[in-house]
């Protein structure tokens, strides 16, 4: 809390607005936009990736960068609901889309994916879906690895 006077036109927060308050009180702000966004997704994995994509204006390659899964596996996981893949991969996914929890939630719940918090690799993967907005995959990967767990992503020359 400030003990300065009040200046004109400026909020005052009884918090302090550090990053992860400022991301937080942001996803606040949009709840009602998101919610309602996460009721238009489609019904399956691929179109939501797609739709999440196009919502965030990333190509394949743009999305490969950001989340270390192949650009090719991408392709395929957009447009083969059958294709194989992994909790990592989706997880990865999530991170490089950068969703908050809500949506990373939704997402993975598209998927036959189930995360075990009683397990832990599944309370560590639950623990990552909850900073998918905030964190790079390079920092979540050094943060598994430095604790034997399998990193995330698809495409291990990248890792």
């Amino acid at each position: 809390m400030r003990n300065s006077a009040p200046v004109e036109n400026q909020i005052e927060y009884s918090f302090e607005l550090n990053t992860h308050n400022k991301a937080l009180f942001d996803q606040i702000k949009n709840a009602k936009r998101r919610s309602e966004a996460l009721r238009r997704y489609p019904g399956s994995f691929a179109e939501t990736l797609v739709a999440l994509q196009k919502e965030r204006k990333l190509s394949n390659k743009q999305l490969a960068d950001r989340s270390l899964v192949g650009e090719k596996t991408i392709q395929r996981l957009r447009n083969d609901e059958e294709y194989p893949t992994s909790v990592q991969t989706v997880l990865a996914l999530c991170v490089g889309l950068e969703l908050p929890l809500p949506e990373a939630e939704m997402f993975l719940d598209k998927t036959d994916f189930k995360l075990n918090s009683m397990k832990n690799e599944g309370y560590v993967y639950q623990c990552i879906l909850a900073v998918c907005a905030e964190n790079s995959i390079y920092e979540i990967n050094e943060m598994l690895k430095e604790n034997g767990i399998t990193p995330l992503g698809s495409d291990s020359s990248l890792q």
